[in-house]
């Protein structure tokens, strides 16, 4: 199974490559001062589109609530949206692409969204908000098991 896997992500990373990607929308909200230890929640949403047999576009939304951990209280949230393009080398179906594309969406947007949260948490006089990055062998094995790898265009 893991070199059937370890070959799904070589065939996609050597397939298609990631030429750009940039924020297209930043939320935040600031409730209240931060006084003692923060519990911080996130989640990731996907989303990919087929431009042609080359060409896709993919977006990443990630959504941050911290909380006051003893008083539960909302602190602030902060909401990144990232859109990345990708290029493939040779023409293939859109199912094809699409699914090359939703294997990389995370592992290829994240560190932007990451570094944007970061460096905004730090201006927001709050705890340094730093997400984890990513297994992304581990994540392909999941997805794989789940059979969420058979070229969906909505992973919301």
């Amino acid at each position: 199974m893991m070199n059937k896997i370890y070959k799904e992500y070589v065939m996609a990373r050597n397939s298609i490559q990631l030429i750009d990607a940039y924020i297209i929308d930043v939320k935040i909200s600031r409730f209240k001062e931060q006084e003692g230890e923060a519990n911080i929640q996130f989640g990731l949403a996907t989303r990919s589109e087929y431009v042609d047999e080359k060409n896709a576009d993919a977006y990443l939304k990630t959504q941050i609530c911290v909380s006051d951990v003893s008083t539960e209280e909302i602190i602030s949230e902060i909401e990144v949206a990232c859109k990345g393009q990708f290029n493939s080398d040779h023409a293939m179906t859109e199912e094809k692409l699409i699914g090359f594309v939703d294997m990389q969406i995370v592992p290829q947007l994240l560190p932007y969204v990451r570094s944007a949260v970061a460096s905004l948490s730090a201006m927001m006089s709050i705890a340094s908000i730093n997400l984890p990055t990513m297994d992304i062998i581990g994540s392909i094995r999941k997805n794989m098991e789940e059979g969420d790898l058979e070229g969906n265009t909505e992973n919301e």
